[in-house]
C-alpha cells in the first residue's frame, strides 16, 4: 500500500515524475533519430 503523504510531497512527486516522463521521451527521440 501507498502511504498517503502531505499535499506538498504529492505535489513535488507529481513534478518529478512529470519531468522525468518529459526526459523520457526526449531521449526516445533523440534515439529515433540516431537509428535512422
Amino acid at each position: 500500500m501507498i502511504n498517503l503523504k502531505s499535499g506538498k510531497e504529492i505535489e513535488i512527486m507529481k513534478g518529478a515524475s512529470k519531468i522525468v516522463a518529459e526526459i523520457l521521451l526526449e531521449l526516445r527521440e533523440r534515439v529515433r533519430e540516431g537509428a535512422t
